[in-house]
């Protein structure tokens, strides 16, 4: 009779049939590391054009603010010296 301490073969077998099965698991949860610093660095260089075209278009919208101030005050300085004309009339 075999004692408390003793192990069956059919225990082993089992014990290292579930390890089989938790490495397998494990497997489809991670990623090699080459393959997440080439993924990591993709979603950097996405992440930095999508700041500067974001940058790009805030400046513009900055340059089209002042180029309509410009034209406001062109059209107004225009009538006040076609005004100016007229009175010198």
């Amino acid at each position: 009779m075999p004692a408390a301490d003793d192990v069956t073969p059919g225990e082993i077998v089992r014990t290292l049939r579930g390890l089989q099965e938790e490495i397998r698991a494990l497997r489809g949860e991670h990623v090699r590391r080459d393959l997440y610093e080439a993924h990591r660095a993709t979603v950097a260089a996405d992440i930095s054009r999508i700041d500067e075209a974001v940058k790009q278009t805030e400046r513009d919208r900055k340059n089209r603010g002042w180029a309509i101030n410009l034209a406001l005050i062109g059209a107004g300085l225009s009538l006040l010296v076609q005004f100016i004309v007229l009175l010198a009339k």
